[in-house]
Formats: C-alpha cells, structure tokens, sequence
C-alpha cells in the first residue's frame, strides 16, 4: 500500500468562558459568516431553550434529582440543546474569535414573561446578538381538545394579536438595549405521533405555523433576521411517522429530543449563512495546490509512491457523535461541515492516508482524486481535538449554565408563590435582596425544606 502523508501543524483554540459584549453591535439582519470577533448570543425564551430537566432516568418512569457526580450516560433528559451544538459549532469553526453563547430560557415562559423579565434576565448586560424563541406556551394549548375541533377564529384571533402585540413590544425593547434580534419560529407541536399519552390536540401545529408566520412579518416589518424551524421539524415528522407512525421528536409532543436540537442547530446555522468549509484543500500528484481555502499547505513533496506535504488549519471540524442522532435527518456533514482533500494524478492504487505520522484511513486513487470529507473520520486527530472540546462546552453548558438556570427560575417560582406581595419588590440583581425574600419564606412556614 502506498503512503499519503502530511502534517497537522498545532491549532491553538482561543475560546473563552467570559461573556463579552460585541463592540459595535448590528441592527441589519444577521449573518454567522459576518461575525464579529467578539459577540455574545443570547437566546430568550421558553422551556425548549432552558431545558426541560436534569437527572437519573428511574424505573418505572421519571427522573431524579440532578447529582454532582452522575454519569452523562446515565439517561439524564436533557434539553435546551441546540445553543449548546451552536456554541460548539462558533467554537470549532472560528477558534480564534471569542464566541459565546448565553441561555436566557425560562421554562414555562411566554412572550408577555419575557417582557416582564428583561429587567433581570437581559437589561443588566445586553448579549450583542439575541434569539427570540417564544410561542409553545403563547399559542395556548388547553383550548385545544383532544380530537381533530379547530378554534374557531373568534376565539384565536384575541391569542395571536396578544402574541403580535408583545413580541413587538418584547423586539422592540431589546433593540433598544443595542441587540441584533433574530426571530425563531416556534417548533413544532406533534399531535400525529401514535402511542403518546398526552392527547394531541387538533390543529394546534397548524396554528404554531401561523404563529411563525406572524414572526416572519414582524421580522420584516423591522429589519431583523428571522428563521422557520416550524416548517422543517413538521416535514421531517411527517416523513418519518411513514416509515413508523410512533416516530416523533418529543417524548411529550413539545419538547424536543430524539434530534431535534441537533434539526434546530442546522437549520439556524444554515438560514444565517454560517459558512460550511472546516477547509478545502486540493493538489496534485507532484505537490501543486491548486486550492487551499481556510489553510495553507506548503512543503509538498511527491515521494515514492506518495505524497507529503505540511498543512495549516484555520478551524476544527465539527465532531458528529454516534448520540447526535439528528445531524443524520439533515445535510449537516455535506453543507455546513466540509473538511475537503483532493488529490488528483496519483498512479492507481491503495493509499494510506497519514497525520502526524497516524495513518488514519485508506483509499483508492479514485477517491482521492473525487476529494474526502474528512470531518466524518473520527480517527483523525482534527476530530480527536474537536470532541475533547465537544465535552467541555457540553459539561459546562450542562453541569453550570443549564444548572444555575434552572435553579434561578425555580427560585422565582417559588418566591412568586411564597412572597405574596413581597415578590414586587425583590432586587434580582441585589443577592441580599433575593436572600431576604428566601428568609421570609422560610420564616412563614411555607417554605417546607428550605431551613436547616
């Protein structure tokens, strides 16, 4: 077998955990290939962004609580993804900018909550870019029955002039604090799926899709990038549930799971032009490049029955594991994560293709010369570097951001309930204000537990 060989120079990944406003930040509609070098992403909305909850699968149905030491593989139902996947994707795909990605999620939340929280959540320190992804809880779904009864229009047309109303008043404000706004879609609502206990009410994904339609001319109307994740995450649903009708993205018809995050995560990617080449580089038998976008190649040499040559990378490509399920229902590896090689002109044969002298795959000369996504190869050391970075960003977005998010919601639940009138009142941004509030509480005897 014959030798392909060449070099993997060090690529130093500069990502960084602080939160970092963007110097000038843009009111034009979005784009990932326009980026600045320094932007913080917030995403504002329901449950599906927060993520639904954190804890050991248990027999017999549910979850416990969240432990320090609980194993990921241990079936914890994690949601609130598909930020997390585009924090790894800016990670991988611009190392050398500083990128990152805030969950403003509050489960059970509606555009009117959003408006209420700015105060806290978001005012205090403004992300240069924000994602506005409302409209599960807004759409009002107990007024839909559980058989195929559409509302009738007198009836939805008070629910959809409230959700216009305050997602302009919700857009407009965060403008104001100096934020892109892109508007997302609501995703859908699976009430075809057989099997599921909750019964799926009639035409309430039909309404989502309008809902949808109403942030696309909001979005319009004032210049702000928008994405549809209703109208793919629908057709892909109802692709499938032919092949098996109790296929679905949810295990609860509303959250999703089984790939949803993963269909999310693309389909905002690619709305918003996130550029789709890790690099692509092309040469010939006797070391002439004849393209090297996002890398420099130098030192190319034809050897006996081979060729090597030095190559300097500009970015990682983006490692798909066997559980991110859902980048295979899309053309995610063919469009947006394009780590190209070509060869062309070698003698017909085998060839061994080697990195820092590990031989990582073998090909015909054929194959070659057509050119290889190598960002599928999870043996090469690219790949290797880019899931060690797949595991920080998930631990951390997971075991802390996702964390701490749901224990400060949970926290202004509780006290909205415990506080009575107090709850008005309480500094969200003052710690000895919250913990006074928790004090009353626990003095008033209805904070059970929270003592000691």
């Amino acid at each position: 077998m014959k030798k392909l060989n060449f070099l993997l120079p060090v690529l130093v990944l500069s990502w960084s955990a602080t939160v970092a406003a963007d110097d000038a930040p843009k009111k034009a509609p979005f784009r990932f290939d326009q980026i600045p070098p320094h932007t913080t992403l917030g995403f504002y909305g329901d449950s599906i962004t927060q993520g639904v909850a954190m804890g050991r699968a248990e027999k017999g149905g549910g979850m416990s609580g969240w432990k320090d030491d609980m194993d990921p593989a241990l079936g914890q139902d994690l949601g609130g993804l598909y930020h997390q996947y585009i924090q790894l994707f800016l990670a991988t795909r611009f190392p050398g900018k500083d990128l990152q990605t805030l969950n403003l999620g509050h489960s059970g939340g509606t555009v009117d909550g959003g408006i209420t929280r700015l105060k806290w959540d978001f005012l205090p320190n403004p992300p240069a870019v924000v994602f506005v992804h409302f409209g599960m809880n807004d759409v009002k779904r107990p007024q839909y029955p559980p058989k195929d009864v559409r509302p009738a229009d007198t009836q939805r047309n008070p629910v959809r002039d409230t959700y216009r109303k305050n997602m302009t008043q919700l857009t407009d404000q965060l403008a104001a604090a100096g934020s892109t706004v892109i508007i997302l879609s609501p995703t859908n609502y699976d009430e075809t799926a057989a099997g599921k206990k909750e019964p799926a009410g009639g035409h309430l994904n039909e309404e989502l899709g309008l809902f949808g339609g109403l942030g696309k001319e909001l979005a319009e109307q004032k210049g702000y990038a928008f994405v549809d994740l209703h109208a793919p995450m629908t057709g892909i649903t109802a692709e499938k549930q032919k092949e098996n009708p109790k296929w679905s993205f949810t295990a609860d018809r509303i959250h999703p799971k089984n790939g949803g995050d993963e269909v999310m995560a693309y389909t905002i990617l690619k709305t918003l032009e996130a550029p789709g080449i890790v690099f692509d580089v092309a040469l010939d038998a006797a070391g002439k490049v004849s393209r090297e976008d996002n890398a420099k190649v130098s030192g190319a040499t034809a050897q006996a029955g081979g060729l090597a040559f030095t190559l300097e990378e500009k970015a990682l490509p983006f490692p798909v594991l066997k559980k991110d399920r859902g980048f295979a229902l899309v053309p995610f590896q063919e469009e947006l994560n394009r780590q190209l090689l070509s060869v062309t002109g070698l003698a017909p044969g085998r060839y061994g293709l080697a990195i820092d002298g590990t031989e990582v795959a073998e090909h015909s000369a054929e194959e070659l010369a057509a050119g290889l996504n190598l960002a599928t190869n999870e043996k090469t050391p690219q790949f290797q570097a880019a899931k060690e970075l797949h595991d920080l960003i998930m631990d951390r977005k997971l075991v802390i951001e996702q964390r701490m998010c749901m224990v400060r919601n949970n926290l202004r639940f509780s006290l909205r309930e415990l506080d009575g009138a107090n709850y008005a009142s309480i500094d969200w941004n003052d710690p000895p204000s919250v913990l006074a509030a928790v004090n009353r509480a626990i003095d008033s005897g209805k904070a059970k537990g929270w003592g000691g």
